[in-house]
C-alpha cells in the first residue's frame, strides 16, 4: 500500500464530466499473462525481466487507472521493489501515464532490469495491480501473478567421490605364521625344514610381540599338508603325522625364544589339513610363481566351488611344470599359526610394527597403518603388503581400490574390485565401488548393470550419483536420501529446493570442503549474503584442489554469479 499512496500524493486525478455510478470490476480473472521472460546482459550484470498483460476491451470504464507494481521477493523475506508503469482510460486526466482506449484489447509490455545474483534462483516474482477509478473513487490493489521467475537454471554437476574406507569386524586378524617342509613322504622334521624365512620371520616377530607384557599366546594352531601328487588315503595321515611333529617342535621352539608364560597341552591344536582350494591359493599366494597374479586372479573365482578349483589345478599340474617345481615342495608343510592377545599399540607402533612385522598386525591393523601413510603410493604399499597375508579379505581389496580411485587410476581399481567379487560375488559395497569406476567416466549403463539386483543403501546411492550426473535431480533424490550427504543437497539445489539443500548440509560435517563451499552457495541463494562470504572463506582455507573445477561455476543462473 506504501506505493498506492504514493501514487495518490504524486497527481490528482480529475475525472472528465459524468454522473454515471462507475465501478471497478470484480478480479482480474479476465485478464491474460504471458510467462515472465528472463535475460542476462552478461557485460551489465543484469537480468531483464518482461512480460506482458493482455487485458479484454471494455473489461475497465474509460475512467480507470491501470497500474503494475512488480516486485521481487526473496527467501529470506526482504523485497526488491521494481520500477511500476501504468496506463489510464480516455476520461482521466492525468498527466503521469499514457492514455488507452479501454474499449479496445490491450496489451501492457512491461520490462525492468535487476541486479544478477544468485539469490534470484530462490525468489518470487510478484505482480500487484493498483486500480482507480476517478469518479467513484474506488480503489484497490490485487495480486495478478506470484511464483519463481523463469531463470535458466544451469546444472550442479554430483561429487562422485570413493567410497569411505572399511574397517568392519570382519577384517582378518594377525598372523604370525611359520611353515616347517619336509621331504617327499616324510615327517620328520628336520633343520633344513626348519631354517626358512618364514619360520625366521615368525620367531622374530614373536620377539617382537614379547617385549610387550601383556603379550600371551592362546593358542597354537597346527595344520599339516601335503602335495597333490599323492592320493587320500596316503597324503590324509602324512598331514596329520606332519602337524604332530609340528606341535613337538613348537614346544622347543618358544622354550628357545625365552617365551615364559605356561602353555597347556590343549592349547596346542591340530586342525584339519586345508581343502585343496585353500592349500593351492596358500601357495602360489608365497610363491614366486612367474604368473603368480594371474593365476591368483583365475582362482579367485573358485573359491566357491572347490570340485572346479581342483579339477583346474590337476590341469595345472599337468601342463605346467612350473607348477610342479615351485609349488609341490611348497605344499609339504606344517603351517604353525600363533593365536595370542596383546595391548593395543600406539599409531607409531603400529608404523613400526608394520614396515618390520607386518604379519604381527591384523587386517584392521594394516587399513590404519595405510591410511595414515601421507602418500598414496605409500597406501598403495601397505594395502598390497595386508593382501599377501590377507589375501581372502575383501575389505582389503575395497580398499585397495579405493586408493586406486583416489589416483585416477581407474583400470587398476576396476581389476581390484573384480578380484574382490571373485571372493564375495553379491558384495554390495564392491559392487558400488566397481559401479562407480564406470560413473566417473560416463559409463552410466555399464555402472547401472553393475547394480542390477542389487539391494542396500550403498547401491541406491550409487543410482542416485548416476541419475544425477544425469540431470535427473527429481529421480535421484529418493535414492541418495538412502545415504545423505553434499550429493543430495545438490539435487535439492538442482530441484530450487533451497531450504532442503541447506537443512541436509547443516547436518553434515562441517570441515569437509564440499560441504563449507555449498553452504555458502545455499545461503548465497537464501539472500544470506554475509553468512554465505564466511563459507567461501572457510571452503577456501580448507581447499586443497577438490574446488579448482568448481569456482565460479555452480551457482549460475543463465550465467549469473553474485
Amino acid at each position: 500500500m506504501k506505493k498506492v499512496f504514493s501514487l495518490l500524493l504524486m497527481s490528482v486525478l480529475i475525472c472528465s464530466g459524468s454522473f454515471a455510478k462507475d465501478r471497478l470490476p470484480a478480479d482480474l480473472s479476465g485478464l491474460t499473462l504471458s510467462p515472465i521472460e528472463t535475460n542476462y546482459l552478461i557485460q551489465e550484470g543484469k537480468v531483464v525481466i518482461s512480460f506482458d498483460v493482455t487485458i479484454p476491451a471494455n473489461y475497465f470504464e474509460r475512467r480507470v487507472t491501470f497500474v503494475l507494481m512488480p516486485a521481487i521477493e526473496y527467501s529470506n523475506g526482504e523485497v526488491l521493489e521494481l520500477p511500476t508503469k501504468g496506463v489510464q482510460g480516455t476520461s482521466v486526466i492525468e498527466t503521469h501515464y499514457p492514455v488507452v482506449d479501454w474499449s479496445k484489447k490491450q496489451v501492457i509490455s512491461y520490462s525492468a532490469k535487476v541486479p544478477a545474483t544468485a539469490a534470484l534462483i530462490d525468489a518470487d516474482f510478484i505482480i500487484d495491480v493498483y486500480l482507480h477509478n476517478c469518479l467513484s473513487k474506488a480503489e484497490r490493489v490485487d495480486r495478478l501473478y506470484k511464483g519463481p521467475l523463469n531463470l535458466m537454471l544451469f546444472p550442479i554437476a554430483p561429487i562422485v567421490t570413493p567410497a569411505d574406507v572399511v574397517v568392519g569386524d570382519v577384517l582378518g586378524e594377525a598372523k604370525p605364521e611359520g611353515r616347517i617342509f619336509f621331504k617327499v613322504n616324510s615327517y620328520v622334521v628336520t633343520k633344513e625344514g626348519t631354517n626358512n624365512p618364514s619360520i625366521t620371520n615368525m620367531n622374530d616377530m614373536l620377539k617382537f610381540l614379547m617385549q610387550d607384557s601383556e603379550f600371551t599366546i592362546t593358542e597354537v594352531v597346527a595344520m599339516g599338508s601335503a602335495s597333490p601328487e599323492g592320493t587320500d588315503r596316503i597324503n590324509k595321515p602324512l598331514s596329520a603325522n606332519r602337524a604332530k611333529a609340528g606341535i613337538t617342535w613348537m614346544k622347543s621352539n618358544l622354550k628357545n625364544l625365552g617365551y615364559k608364560k605356561t602353555l597347556k597341552d590343549d592349547q596346542y591344536k591340530i586342525n584339519d589339513s586345508p581343502d585343496f582350494w585353500e592349500g593351492f591359493f596358500s601357495a602360489i599366494s608365497a610363491s614366486d610363481h612367474p604368473r603368480k597374479s594371474e593365476i591368483i586372479s583365475q582362482f579367485l573365482g573358485y573359491k566357491s566351488d572347490p570340485q572346479e578349483a581342483e579339477k583346474r589345478v590337476r590341469e595345472m599340474m599337468k601342463n605346467d611344470q612350473t607348477v610342479r617345481d615351485i609349488l609341490f615342495p611348497d605344499l609339504r608343510y606344517t603351517s604353525l599359526r600363533v593365536n595370542f592377545t596383546r595391548s593395543t599399540l600406539t599409531p607409531d607402533q603400529l608404523k613400526d610394527a608394520a614396515r618390520l612385522y607386518p604379519a604381527a598386525l591384523s587386517a584392521k591393523e594394516l587399513t590404519a597403518v595405510a591410511e595414515a601413510q601421507e602418500t598414496l603410493d605409500q597406501k598403495v604399499a601397505i594395502y598390497k603388503s595386508a593382501l599377501e597375508l590377507h589375501p581372502t579379505t575383501w575389505e582389503l581389496y575395497a580398499n585397495l581400490g579405493n586408493v586406486y580411485l583416489k589416483m585416477k587410476d581407474y583400470d587398476a581399481a576396476r581389476r581390484i574390485f573384480t578380484d574382490a567379487l571373485q571372493l564375495d560375488p553379491n558384495n554390495a559395497k564392491i559392487k558400488g565401488q566397481l559401479a562407480y569406476t564406470h560413473i566417473i567416466v560416463g559409463e552410466y549403463d555399464k555402472a547401472s548393470q553393475i547394480l542390477q539386483g542389487v539391494s542396500g543403501n550403498d547401491a541406491d546411492y550409487y543410482r542416485g550419483i548416476i541419475l544425477a550426473a544425469q540431470d535427473k535431480f527429481e529421480e535421484a533424490i529418493p535414492l541418495l536420501k538412502a545415504k545423505p550427504d553434499v550429493n543430495l543437497a545438490i539435487s535439492y539445489l538442482n530441484t530450487r529446493q533451497t531450504k532442503a539443500a541447506y537443512d541436509v548440509l547443516q547436518k553434515l560435517d562441517q570441515e569437509d570442503v564440499f560441504v563449507a563451499y555449498y553452504t555458502g552457495v545455499t545461503l548465497r541463494r537464501l539472500n544470506r549474503e554475509a553468512e554465505a562470504e564466511t563459507y567461501f572463506n572457510k571452503a577456501n582455507r580448507l581447499n586443497k584442489g577438490e574446488l579448482n573445477e568448481r569456482v565460479n561455476s555452480d551457482f549460475y543462473v543463465s550465467g549469473v554469479v553474485k
